[in-house]
């Protein structure tokens, strides 16, 4: 369960699925639906990725994330934090 108007962070191993499930998630939450049998309400996003902006346009014409997604791709500009900087 996601809860509104909170910071969900899904963190995992690479490769295991993370950006898939968030991509279809976000894809519901335009219009609502459902997701693995479970109810997707309406709602707005703002995502924090490593990823580029080129993957993620892909992705939003592929799948129909909408307007009410925004991104901040890629912040850290190749000095991401490591535990040593924690």
């Amino acid at each position: 369960y996601l809860a509104p108007r909170k910071v969900t962070a899904l963190i995992s191993q690479p490769k295991s699925g993370k950006t898939t499930l968030a991509s279809h998630l976000l894809a519901r939450t335009y219009e609502g639906g459902s997701l693995a049998g479970l109810p997707v309400g309406r709602g707005r996003a703002f995502i924090v990725t490593e990823e580029s902006p080129l993957d993620w346009d892909d992705r939003c014409r592929r799948l129909g994330i909408g307007p009410n997604v925004q991104f901040l791709c890629r912040p850290f500009q190749g000095a991401r934090p490591t535990e040593s900087r924690c």
